[in-house]
C-alpha cells in the first residue's frame, strides 16, 4: 500500500535492539476483546461502576466483563476502589491507564472521520474539536507536545 506523497523510507522505524515488538507487546493486553471499550468507559467517566459498563455495551457478558477488569487490574490500568459511605465497586484509570488515553483518542479520531456512516445517525464525519470541544491536549497528553516537535521531512534529509 502506498500513501499519497509519501516515501517508504519515512515509515521505516529505526528501533533499538528488540525482544518483542512494541505493538504485538501492547495488544497483549489491550488487543484482548472488549479491553479498549472498557478501559475507554473508565477512562471517560469520572467513576465507573460495573453496571455503567454493562449498561453502555450490549453484547458484553457479566463474566468476561469481570475477567476483563481483573486483567486490567492485574496490568496496573485501573484500579479498583470503594467509598467509605457506601457499598458500590468503582473503577477508575490509574496513572499507567491513562497511557492508553492517547491511543483511545486515535480510535476515535478514525471512527469518527473514517467509519461515521457506522457512527453518527447522519452519517457525517466529526472532527475532535466537535466531539471533544476544548479536550484535545488532555487527550492527547504528552503526544500532543510530541507531534509537535518532531521533525519535518526537509529536517531529516
Amino acid at each position: 500500500m502506498t500513501l499519497p506523497n509519501a516515501h517508504e523510507k519515512e515509515f521505516v522505524i529505526r528501533l533499538p535492539e528488540t525482544i518483542r515488538c512494541p505493538i504485538q507487546s501492547s495488544l497483549g493486553v489491550l488487543g484482548r476483546k472488549w479491553a479498549l471499550v472498557v478501559l475507554r468507559d473508565i477512562g471517560l467517566r469520572p467513576q465507573a461502576r460495573f453496571s455503567d459498563i454493562m449498561r453502555t455495551n450490549p453484547g458484553l457478558t457479566p463474566r468476561v466483563l469481570a475477567f476483563r477488569l481483573k486483567e486490567l487490574e492485574a496490568e496496573g490500568l485501573i484500579f479498583r476502589f470503594q467509598k467509605r459511605d457506601k457499598r458500590e465497586v468503582y473503577y477508575r484509570l490509574t496513572p499507567t491507564g491513562l497511557d492508553a488515553v492517547p491511543i483511545l483518542t486515535a480510535l476515535i479520531y478514525f471512527g469518527s472521520k473514517r467509519r461515521a456512516h457506522e457512527v453518527f445517525r447522519d452519517g457525517r464525519p466529526r472532527t475532535m474539536v466537535e466531539m471533544f470541544p476544548g479536550s484535545q491536549r488532555e487527550l492527547l497528553q504528552g503526544m500532543a507536545d510530541w507531534a509537535a516537535m518532531a521533525p519535518t521531512r526537509h529536517q531529516r534529509l
